[in-house]
């Protein structure tokens, strides 16, 4: 039954003239906003650090949830934000204009990639975006969309340029990594932002990762509440540095 649902939202938003579902989804973010609540509990623990100057990095700002989380625990943080996806970056722009909005993908080295966005009718699906062309094109089919017609589905391709964590020559106090499985790259350009023990927070870190994490001496915590525990967390796993951290793990560690 959602899923039936789901495609005839699909189907009728792609009437309605929109380069992106942002606003949609925006207000589905909305009530959380209201509240001053982060978009996912795991942010909680940083509750305990509002007040600090802190610079916060933000790779792969998506809709703006992240900036919106960090926001509201943390008040008035100073935040960079990294969105590959020319779309997203141009709308997240008109909605953070005091946020500084960087418009490329991080990785391992320089580059450049293709960007493939799937679009059917008006809207383009900015979520489904992919370096993969096939699987960009895979989302747009009649299991996706009622009444599905060939000719109104499309993809969008963009050139995108690709630096790295330290070319940004930044020193962020938090950064905050969810790339779709492009972490371990993005890190693998970070040696020097990664010395300087931020508290870094990534979306389900594969082992791949914990070990590189520990070799800058990270530890992995999850939140539990407004707690941590440490241990890997369920979906995002908040990394420590237990000498450059150790007042906030005192505050907040809940021991096992």
């Amino acid at each position: 039954m959602r899923s039936y649902a789901a495609k005839w939202y699909r189907t009728l938003a792609s009437y309605f003239p929109s380069k992106s579902l942002l606003t949609a989804r925006r207000l589905k973010d909305s009530p959380l906003r209201c509240f001053g609540l982060p978009h996912e509990s795991d942010f909680l623990p940083l509750k305990e650090l509002r007040g600090q100057d802190l610079l916060i990095v933000d790779v792969g700002a998506n809709r703006g949830q992240s900036i919106d989380s960090f926001t509201s625990v943390l008040g008035d943080a100073r935040i960079t934000s990294i969105e590959p996806n020319p779309i997203l970056a141009q709308a997240l722009r008109k909605h953070y204009p005091t946020i500084d909005i960087h418009n490329l993908a991080l990785g391992a080295k320089p580059d450049a990639l293709t960007l493939h966005v799937p679009r059917y009718g008006y809207t383009y699906w900015d979520t489904r975006a992919s370096l993969d062309n096939d699987f960009a094109s895979s989302f747009l089919g009649p299991h996706n969309f009622m009444f599905f017609r060939e000719e109104r589905a499309g993809l969008e391709s963009f050139d995108v340029p690709v630096g790295t964590l330290d070319e940004l020559a930044l020193a962020p106090d938090i950064l905050k990594i969810d790339a779709e499985g492009y972490e371990y790259e993005i890190l693998l350009g970070g040696h020097q932002t990664l010395s300087g023990a931020p508290i870094v927070i990534i979306e389900k870190p594969g082992p791949d990762i914990i070990k590189y994490m520990e070799k800058y001496g990270f530890d992995p915590y999850s939140a539990v509440g407004s707690k941590l525990i440490q241990r890997t967390g369920k979906l995002n796993t908040i990394f420590l540095h237990p000498a450059k951290h150790r007042k906030f793990i005192a505050t907040v560690l809940v021991e096992l």
